[in-house]
């Protein structure tokens, strides 16, 4: 009995190898931007500059454009929407907390790196206290970093998110602004 064996050439392996890596690659691209599309709708710092919850109204602003090394001027409006009086129970002085983020790059998404926080400079810090907000009534509470970091060093120009915390008692509210800092 005879065995026939069938002869391969380089030709055809080569062929398989070359579509086989080409496979590869295309389910790695295609890999990474599904993780960036999907990391970058998932971003915690999801951008809202107004929030409204139970009759107050919040809102973020920085105002214009600024320039490298211009102080910038943080400002959060809480208004009282309703026809009665509402009071809010902070547990310190920091009634409002201001904090700047650099968004670095990393491979397929931006991590954000905290750069400044107000509440790290206000050295006045009471107890707990409350603030009444009459019918229809606003008021500001801002805060002004100077483009520099945590150890007092110049930030370098780029695109920033400044974040507002709101913390009293009874809830938290969070807006973000992306600004682009020249």
């Amino acid at each position: 009995m005879r065995t026939k064996f069938i002869k391969k050439s380089k030709f055809t392996f080569l062929n398989n190898t070359v579509i086989i890596i080409f496979i590869i690659l295309v389910c790695f691209v295609v890999s990474i931007f599904l993780i960036r599309y999907f990391v970058q709708s998932s971003d915690p710092f999801s951008e809202k500059s107004n929030v409204n919850l139970n009759y107050l109204s919040f809102h973020l602003d920085i105002g214009e454009k600024y320039h490298k090394g211009e102080e910038i001027k943080f400002r959060m409006k809480i208004t009282n929407t309703s026809s009665k009086p509402i009071t809010i129970n902070f547990p310190n002085s920091n009634e409002v907390d201001f904090l700047v983020y650099r968004e670095d790059d990393w491979f397929f998404f931006k991590l954000p790196t905290l750069i400044w926080q107000s509440s790290v400079y206000n050295k006045d810090i009471k107890k707990k206290h409350s603030i009444t907000f009459n019918a229809k009534e606003s008021k500001v509470f801002s805060a002004t970093w100077p483009q520099i970091d945590q150890k007092g060093n110049p930030v370098k120009p780029g695109f920033y998110r400044i974040v507002g915390n709101v913390i009293t008692d009874n809830f938290t509210v969070s807006l973000t602004l992306k600004e682009d800092s020249k």
